[in-house]
C-alpha cells in the first residue's frame, strides 16, 4: 500500500525526479530515479525507470543493427571487387557473422 506524499520531502524529490529527466532529455540514458520511499511518487519514479530500461535495449539493439548492416556492406564490396577481379582487399576473419572487419588491404 502507498503512504500519502509528505509535502516537505515533495518540493525536494519532484527537484531529484525533475534533474534526471533533464539528463535524460540531454542524452544521458542511464540514469534512474532513486526511489526512496513507497508514496505516491513512487509508482511514477518505477514507471520511469522501467520506461527507460527498455528504451536503451532497444536503442541497444538499433546499434547492433547498424553494425550488422554496415558488416554486410563491407562484405559485399569485398566480394563485388573480387568478382570483378580485384583479389587485392581481404576480410579479416572476425567473431562476427560475415567475418569482415573495418579494416581492407587495398
Amino acid at each position: 500500500m502507498l503512504t500519502p506524499i509528505d509535502p516537505k520531502k515533495y518540493r525536494t524529490t519532484s527537484l531529484r525526479h525533475g534533474d534526471v529527466i533533464n539528463k535524460v532529455k540531454q542524452g544521458s540514458y542511464n540514469e534512474r530515479i532513486k526511489i526512496e520511499s513507497r508514496d505516491e511518487l513512487y509508482n511514477i519514479a518505477e514507471t520511469f525507470n522501467g520506461t527507460m530500461d527498455k528504451l536503451v535495449a532497444l536503442i541497444q539493439t538499433e546499434d547492433e543493427k547498424k553494425t550488422m548492416q554496415q558488416d554486410i556492406i563491407r562484405f559485399l564490396n569485398i566480394l563485388s571487387a573480387a568478382s570483378d577481379g580485384d583479389l587485392s582487399q581481404k576480410a579479416e576473419v572476425t567473431p562476427d557473422i560475415f567475418g569482415s572487419s573495418p579494416t581492407h588491404s587495398t
